[in-house]
């Protein structure tokens, strides 16, 4: 394949979302990602009679071609995508502009609110809480819509993992908010997404929130196991900030431990 032409090459990777951004470096970085990657994208060699004639190559400007395609089309991605959490933070205000007793009520009932982007504003604003209350509220809150949405049979997986994503976000806030009990029925939520889940980064993140809650029990043992296992998920996934923040929980309970 020849070189894409600058212009489609930055427009290509201009539009790509956060997310794509950096898994398309993690794949630049990673060599065992980056050879799975050749060896699915690549096209396989056909064996050739003697004497047959090779398949032209296509020409340079048909890559080109395709780049620009696709690059529209991420595009088109990305614009939707913007429309999608605009329309989600109005709806997240109208739902929280509800009195608390009546938001579960009101999410029943409106069709409108089950959405991936109001479930993911929720967890978004749960995780810049503070107060562990709040951002146990809106957590749970996120985990109802997302519960639903992985119900349904056309489910992506994507409902799932944030399904999983915001019980252990309500675990971490009950912990905080010194509620071990309820921290611990959150979690005990997630374990049927993570049964489905291939993902390793989502049992990492359910391991070491659980972690938390068994070092606030003092139940010692446990939360150094769930801590070890998180770190291997986390480097498994290649992330490594999550990977040392499990490390450094791992040394503090080993602390915990010697002051037994």
């Amino acid at each position: 394949m020849s070189h894409p032409n600058p212009s489609i090459l930055r427009l290509f990777l201009q539009a790509l979302t956060v997310a794509d951004a950096g898994l398309v470096l993690h794949l630049l970085e990673c060599p065992r990602c980056s050879r799975q990657c050749w060896g699915q994208l690549s096209p396989r060699p056909v064996r050739r009679r003697p004497g047959e004639p090779r398949s032209p190559t296509p020409p340079p400007e048909r890559y080109d071609r395709i780049l620009a395609r696709l690059a529209g089309r991420m595009g088109r991605t990305v614009a939707q995508m913007e429309k999608g959490r605009r329309k989600a933070e109005l709806l997240v205000a109208e739902l929280l502009a509800a009195p608390p007793g009546e938001r579960y009520a009101y999410l029943a009932a409106n069709q409108r609110f089950r959405t991936v982007f109001v479930a993911w504003t929720l967890l978004e604003q749960s995780w810049q809480k503070e107060d562990g209350g709040e951002a146990e509220m809106l957590a749970r809150l996120a985990a109802s819509i997302a519960q639903k949405l992985a119900a349904r049979a056309s489910g992506t997986g994507i409902e799932a993992g944030l399904a999983i994503a915001a019980w252990c976000a309500a675990g971490e806030a009950g912990r905080r908010a010194g509620r071990p009990e309820d921290a611990e029925d959150a979690l005990m939520r997630a374990i049927p997404y993570l049964e489905r889940s291939i993902d390793p980064s989502e049992s990492a993140e359910y391991c070491h929130a659980l972690a938390r809650v068994r070092r606030d029990q003092e139940r010692f043992d446990e939360a150094r196991a769930l801590l070890e296992r998180a770190a291997v998920l986390f480097g498994s996934a290649g992330q490594t900030q999550d990977q040392a923040l499990a490390l450094d929980d791992l040394a503090a309970v080993c602390l915990d431990q010697g002051k037994e």
